[in-house]
């Protein structure tokens, strides 16, 4: 530390000019300590601290005051890289610091001044001045200054890997609730993708048998909002969806109709399933906006009869799933209802529709339709169903063909949304 600065601040202009004709005790103690020393008025403190050399040193009069003393302290203990506050209106913020500036408090007047100032914590200086002790309590200030931002740093360190390890155990978590085994039908194919956009994810997607095995549930979901809040309502509903759907009362083929309204019956063998999957939707929607208010999820839920090829499903606001027949040809599954947890007497109307021998389905989150190339273009809904359009294979073939046809979109940009996609596809007779 041989180069050092300091900013001298004189109460005001009277001093200032009477320090200039006669010299100043101060000056001279400063100068001892090998210290470049410059002259100011307490209002020109703030462009001495915001230029692109600040000093070492500032040193202020203790007849300023100690809240005017303590203002200035607080503006440079904000510390490196932050701005400073200006301390009236209209003068500049502070640029990036490159060194700490200490702040010391000389006597120029009453001790009842010096006292309240030194409360603050500031190091001061009284009569007679040693350039000797000036420089010793500049260094234990700067010193005392790093290893405060070391034990930040130490602490903020700590911190991370403590949210890291957290978040790691939350993903863990997160990962149980999604099944490690799809259920399987004899003639058909399901495969899934799940690539979260953070540690953790707010879609899911689920796959379980019902009724003894006669039908297969899917469902594809996206929960609003993003990160760990996202993630833990991705649970609830995972949870309240599957655990509905598999404990609702069973229909026979001659339940009242009241108790099928919205069901379509050109197939009867559909009812079976109808049951479990409207008092999923219904249920998991009166829970949700009776007991948290603000989450909701889009939700395509599909119950399948894997003999028939009918699929019965409640498309609660999500997108879309593509329906791509073995001929070329695309449909759509339009939605049937609002998302799950906006209002409490929401409607879930149901729909169904057969899938042939080599048709596909394709259920997806809109982190595929979402997302964006570093221009800012969006993969689009078009570019998918084109992409879908075009495929004729497995169904895995198909998810690693959208996944990569993404990425190749993303052009290595970043991924702003969890992708969740899941392919169903009945097998071509021999």
């Amino acid at each position: 530390m041989a180069e050092l600065s300091a900013v001298l601040v004189l109460r005001d202009r009277r001093s200032l000019e009477a320090s200039r004709e006669d010299g100043h005790d101060l000056d001279d103690a400063l100068r001892a300590a090998r210290m470049r020393v410059v002259h100011a008025l307490p209002d020109e403190v703030v462009k001495h601290l915001t230029g692109p050399d600040p000093p070492d040193l500032l040193l202020l009069p203790s007849s300023l005051g100690a809240d005017r003393v303590g203002r200035y302290g607080r503006y440079l203990r904000r510390g490196d890289g932050d701005h400073l506050s200006p301390a009236q209106e209209g003068e500049p913020s502070r640029p990036h610091r490159s060194r700490h500036t200490a702040v010391m408090v000389y006597l120029d007047g009453a001790l009842a001044d010096l006292e309240a100032c030194v409360k603050y914590g500031y190091h001061y200086l009284v009569p007679p001045y040693r350039g000797s002790l000036i420089r010793t309590q500049l260094m234990c200030d700067v010193e005392r200054q790093r290893l405060a931002r070391v034990a930040q740093e130490a602490a903020l360190a700590v911190s991370l890997s403590q949210y890291e390890r957290e978040l790691r155990i939350a993903r863990e978590i997160q990962e149980g609730f999604l099944p490690s085994d799809l259920p399987r039908a004899p003639g058909w194919e399901i495969d899934v993708r799940f690539r979260p956009a953070r540690a953790v994810a707010g879609d899911f997607y689920d796959a379980f048998p019902l009724l003894q095995g006669r039908r297969l549930s899917v469902v594809v979901a996206d929960v609003c909002d993003k990160g760990v809040g996202a993630a833990l309502f991705m649970a609830l509903i995972r949870t309240l969806l599957r655990h509905t759907a598999e404990h609702a009362g069973r229909w026979s083929l001659f339940d009242p109709p009241q108790l099928t309204r919205g069901v379509r019956h050109e197939s009867p063998a559909l009812v079976p399933g109808a049951a479990p999957l409207l008092q999923a939707m219904t249920g998991t929607n009166r829970y949700m906006t009776s007991n948290h208010q603000g989450y909701f999820a889009t939700v395509f839920f599909g119950v399948l009869d894997p003999e028939s090829g009918c699929l019965l499903y409640a498309n609660g606001g999500h997108n879309p799933p593509l329906l791509r027949r073995a001929d070329g040809r695309l449909e759509r599954l339009q939605v049937t209802g609002p998302a799950v947890g906006l209002h409490p007497d929401s409607e879930f109307r149901l729909a169904e529709v057969r899938l042939d021998p080599g048709d596909m389905l394709l259920a997806y989150t809109d982190g595929v339709t979402e997302s964006r190339d570093p221009e800012g273009e969006f993969y689009g809904e078009d570019r998918l169903s084109a992409l879908v359009r075009g495929l004729d294979g497995t169904s895995l073939g198909l998810l690693d063909r959208v996944e990569a046809d993404v990425r190749a979109h993303l052009r290595g940009g970043e991924q702003y949304d969890d992708i969740t996609m899941l392919a169903l596809r009945r097998l071509a007779g021999p």
